[in-house]
């Protein structure tokens, strides 16, 4: 079993509507508590899984996502509101863990959830071994591409394997001669993260 699976909690419901059998496959990078993951890595606001209940309200408001530009009105099916972790394929802001789908030019056209480095990526997952690092995007790099969100929170990876429980984009897992991460031949983190090599080269 790959480090990225082992990692990912896997919940299985019942269908709530008639008009499906299928049950749904619900993922939560952490631990449910009475039907609510709790991630290993910090965010406002645990996420539901209870997906007969509709929506959680938490109480809290809006998500303050800090440097990140303001969150446009959107929404999330309860069975995928908040369930994506770092790393993965998105296409929406709630559908983040962390209320964030970065979509600026890193990785290309390709979306995936994220924060902004300022909240702390996590240092460690709850076996121990470093499960995100922040990702630095500035200078040179944010001026040829006009970045306006210059260090942002990725998932670490040995092997492309981990990173294949997130999207199947995913084809590189950072540099293998240096073990960092790399970006127009520059290098953005000490370790390596999942990447998509057409859009790193």
């Amino acid at each position: 079993m790959n480090r990225s699976l082992a990692l990912t909690t896997a919940f299985t419901f019942a269908c709530v509507t008639a008009a499906c059998s299928d049950q749904q496959v619900i993922l939560c990078e952490g631990e449910v508590v009475n039907n609510t993951c709790v991630p290993w890595e910090s965010t406002d606001t645990p996420v539901n899984t209870d997906v007969g209940a509709g929506p959680a309200d938490t109480g809290s408001g809006p998500l303050d996502t800090g440097t990140v530009a303001d969150v446009v009105d959107e929404t999330c099916a309860p069975s995928v509101a908040g369930m994506f972790p770092v790393g993965s394929a998105c296409s929406k802001d709630c559908e983040c863990s962390t209320g964030y789908c970065y979509d600026e030019a890193y990785l290309g056209s390709f979306s995936f959830c994220s924060k902004p480095c300022s909240e702390q990526c996590s240092t460690e997952d709850k076996d121990g071994i470093q499960s995100h690092i922040c990702l630095q995007l500035g200078g040179t790099l944010a001026q040829e591409h006009g970045l306006t969100e210059t260090s942002i929170c990725m998932r670490v990876c040995q092997d492309v394997e981990d990173c294949s429980g997130l999207s199947s984009a995913y084809d590189k897992c950072g540099d293998d001669l240096t073990k960092t991460t790399k970006w127009d031949g520059i290098t953005i983190a000490a370790q390596r993260t999942c990447q998509i090599a057409s859009e790193v080269q």
